[in-house]
């Protein structure tokens, strides 16, 4: 593998300095570590980063890489040793004596609670009933002022009523006059502004289209996680998390709202999306910038 050797002899900090892949991730290629590079669809995007870069092919790696993740088995890691656990149980013999003590206390036990609930349900009962008493009365008394107070309301009914009629008469009378006064004097209604504002809220919305099979690499401002795919769909740009893109190639379409930018250039392309929400070409120095260093 002379390709892979070049690779060897040019060292992961250099590379990592010339592509942004993480230095760790380029160790772990040089070194044929397949085991922490766990992501086939994040180490194939890195694979053509450097064949593209370095103009070589890493077929043959690739190869080994799959080949070992097909014959890996995760049941081959070491289990830790088992602890055994045994209970022991005693059986303890009865003491005949201890026994008939008992008994005899719980036969006590039983008589006397027996008693205080007899005692107490007597005395319930007698509660109950002259309680019963007592509401009986109560209930005749109130019907008696029940029967007063009728007898004084329809009274007092009957005068309201009377001064009722007395003081409707006077009423209509005093429209009627208003009524007579106010017919030739003209109203005028002015009539109600009906215009309406409307408020138009424009929601702008980004997508990349490529136009061929694309790696792509985010990375989130607000929580410092990255994430990677590969794609050759369209995908939506989620404008409300700040965050950093970077394409592999810049052979793809980005439309914003329904208007599109074409590009065609076999060079990364890295974009931002700002905490509010602006969506911006930038250079891989102001890429670098706005990752702080946690790029690809």
């Amino acid at each position: 593998m002379e390709d892979f050797e070049k690779l060897r002899n040019i060292g992961a900090r250099e590379i990592s300095k010339h592509t942004h892949i993480a230095l760790n991730k380029i160790q772990y290629i040089l070194d044929r570590n397949y085991k922490e590079l766990k992501d086939n669809a994040t180490t194939h995007g890195l694979l053509q980063i450097l064949e593209r870069e370095y103009h070589i092919s890493l077929k043959q790696w690739e190869d080994e890489y799959k080949e070992f993740w097909k014959s890996y088995d995760s049941e081959d890691e070491e289990i830790g040793p088992l602890v055994n656990f045994k209970v022991t149980h005693e059986v303890i013999k009865p003491n005949s004596k201890t026994g008939m003590i008992l008994s005899v206390f719980l036969v006590v036990f039983l008589s006397v609670g027996f008693f205080t609930y007899r005692n107490f349900t007597m005395v319930e009962d007698s509660e109950e009933v002259a309680e019963s008493q007592k509401t009986e009365s109560q209930v005749q008394e109130e019907k008696l002022k029940d029967s007063e107070n009728e007898t004084l309301n329809e009274d007092d009914l009957s005068n309201l009523g009377k001064e009722n009629n007395a003081t409707n008469v006077t009423a209509v009378l005093e429209t009627t006059n208003s009524l007579d006064a106010s017919a030739s004097t003209p109203i005028n209604v002015l009539p109600k502004d009906s215009n309406e504002e409307t408020l138009n809220v424009e929601v702008k919305k980004v997508s990349i289209v490529p136009l061929s099979n694309v790696w792509v690499g985010i990375v989130y401002l607000d929580s410092r996680k990255r994430a990677s795919f590969m794609t050759e769909n369209a995908f939506d740009v989620d404008l409300g998390r700040p965050q950093t893109i970077v394409t592999g190639h810049g052979m793809l379409e980005v439309d914003v709202s329904g208007e599109k930018s074409a590009f065609n250039s076999a060079n990364k392309m890295f974009f931002v999306v700002d905490k509010e929400g602006n969506f911006t070409q930038v250079t891989q120095g102001q890429y670098d910038v706005a990752t702080r260093g946690l790029g690809w």
